[in-house]
């Protein structure tokens, strides 16, 4: 697997090296060798380190507390301390230091679960201060120096917004850090009062992306005995040592024998070939297929197996049918594919105002924004699959569209959408009863629609057979009226038959009775007359 290790001039190299190292020393100066000389260590494996913020003792103004809901662990921490806005404001006595160490070496991404558990918007109670004393800036991402803010605008619910400037030009503003192989250092201190931390990650960009449903459900990571602690320990116990040393083996070799089945906590489970079916719900997971795409070209709406997206004129709309699944999505995700087309820069993700759009349409049918879902800067290489997560809070409606646009600059890019395992999937994570409730809500709704489709035939089997009937009537009067018409004529014919026999009848009965000459008797006359003038003109010519 390929590392993206920071890329550096030899000046800045030797300047980065410096800032790193007098870190370290204070490091170990200030905290490392006194107070984490003999703690455990939270190992990360397969790119992955998760750790409880109540693991490590509670110091200063933190408290222990589980009053908000949906917690992971045993609790979370509480800052009940005064707002500490300035960087030089994070005591080091109130911070918490959690000793960690890296197997994959890499460049790393920071987020933490957090709560607004104090005031009345998202802009109160959201931030805490995070410090990386071993880390290294990377070329490219924003330079952490010290203490830093962490914060998140989502109120009411638990967040892994881990923002640590609201805008960064030309780059991320996530937190981003080289580690090397071996032993570091994470410590967080307050800033707002009333802000809640539940968890923490460090995720290795190179070999994992982010999902909130996997980061949730992952388990805390394995923690080992220190480096100065089996120092120590052998030089009690050389016997003691070796069985640790024994058993740490056995613990990696079982870690690195179980790797293959802990895959499902890879963001890129196509990679693993365990990528969720479309609509299908198991084990409190659904993954929801697209019901529709298009993307904005030239003004219009155009569908193809690519998607396009770029900072100019090219935006991507996603449409998906949410009408059967249940209210109570604990965390959701979108999962996309880049295709062909590399690219990278902040990709945006938009909740779109409405649902009315169809590709060949004009893109003046385009939604607008109404709310934006998040920012993801970052390299988009073809053939990688990342999950975005998506606040459930807006997954109220029947239909979702999400737009998918990137920051002017960044280099296009596209998104597969002619493959049923390629294409976007929205990814929704609920508890036990999550899927019986959605295949339940399934079921209903095409039973409704069966019956839907019964009444509307026999309403029209019912209209056809009132139309026939009227017809029949129809023709039956019809008939009647021909038949009617019939009889009339064939009466009226026998009358006239009969009257012109008679008539004839009566001729000649009135030519019998007074001796009137018929017809050829005439002509026959007068040709004998005609004849016999003719003789008499001759005779008088001679």
């Amino acid at each position: 697997m390929k590392l993206k290790l920071p890329v550096m001039h030899p000046i800045f190299q030797q300047v980065k090296l410096g800032v790193s190292l007098t870190a370290t020393l204070i490091c170990q100066a200030l905290f490392c060798q006194t107070a984490l000389a003999n703690s455990d260590v939270f190992l990360e494996s397969n790119g992955l380190l998760v750790i409880e913020a109540e693991s490590m003792p509670v110091v200063g103004q933190w408290e222990l507390r589980s009053e908000v809901a949906d917690f992971k662990g045993t609790g979370y921490l509480h800052w009940t301390g005064p707002i500490r806005l300035a960087p030089n404001a994070a005591v080091d006595s109130n911070a918490i230091t959690y000793h960690f160490k890296i197997e994959n070496a890499g460049n790393y991404e920071f987020r933490w679960r957090s709560y607004i558990a104090g005031g009345d918007s998202a802009l109160d109670s959201n931030d805490s201060w995070v410090r990386f004393p071993t880390g290294e800036n990377i070329e490219g991402e924003l330079e952490l120096h010290g203490w830093t803010k962490a914060f998140q605008n989502q109120f009411g619910q638990w967040s892994w917004g881990a923002n640590t400037e609201d805008h960064v030009n030309g780059g991320s503003s996530q937190l981003r850090q080289y580690f090397s192989a071996g032993e570091h250092y994470l410590q967080i201190s307050g800033r707002s009062t009333d802000h809640a931390v539940d968890r923490m990650v460090l995720f290795n960009t190179d070999m994992r992306g982010f999902a909130a449903s996997i980061m949730n459900t992952a388990p805390e990571s394995e923690r080992i005995p220190s480096e100065g602690q089996s120092e120590n320990n052998s030089s009690e116990n050389n016997s003691e040592e070796e069985s640790e040393n024994s058993e740490t083996e056995e613990n990696n070799e079982s870690e690195e024998a179980g790797s293959e089945t802990s895959n499902n906590l890879i963001v890129d489970w196509l990679a693993a070939e365990e990528a969720p079916e479309p609509n299908v719900c198991q084990s409190g997971v659904l993954s929801v297929a697209l019901s529709k795409q298009a993307y904005v070209d030239g003004g219009t709406l155009l569908d193809s197996g690519e998607l396009r997206i770029d900072g100019v004129s090219r935006t991507t709309i996603l449409g998906f049918s949410l009408q059967d699944v249940p209210p109570a999505v604990a965390s959701a995700h979108l999962e996309m594919t880049v295709g062909e087309d590399n690219g990278h820069g902040t990709l945006m993700l938009g909740l779109g105002s409405h649902n009315d759009w169809q590709s060949g349409q004009s893109s003046d049918n385009v939604p607008d924004t109404s709310a934006v879902i998040n920012e993801y800067a970052g390299a988009w290489e073809s053939g990688n699959r990342h999950a975005l997560p998506i606040d459930p809070s807006l997954l109220n409606d029947e239909t979702l569209s999400i737009l998918l646009s990137m920051q002017s600059g960044a280099n296009d890019m596209s998104v597969v959408a002619d493959d049923d395992l390629l294409a976007p999937t929205l990814v929704l994570n609920g508890d036990s009863s999550f899927c019986d409730q959605y295949y339940a809500n399934l079921s209903a709704r095409e039973a409704a629609s069966e019956t839907s489709i019964e009444t509307d035939n026999t309403t029209t089997n019912s209209e056809e057979s009132e139309t026939v009937e009227t017809e029949t009537e129809a023709d039956t009067e019809v008939e009647a009226e021909t038949t009617a018409e019939t009889e009339s004529d064939e009466e009226t014919t026998d009358a006239s038959v009969s009257e012109a026999s008679n008539e004839s009848g009566t001729n000649n009965n009135n030519s019998s009775d007074t001796g009137a000459l018929t017809p050829f008797a005439s002509v026959l006359l007068l040709f004998l007359v005609l004849l016999k003038r003719s003789n008499v003109i001759r005779e008088s010519l001679q």
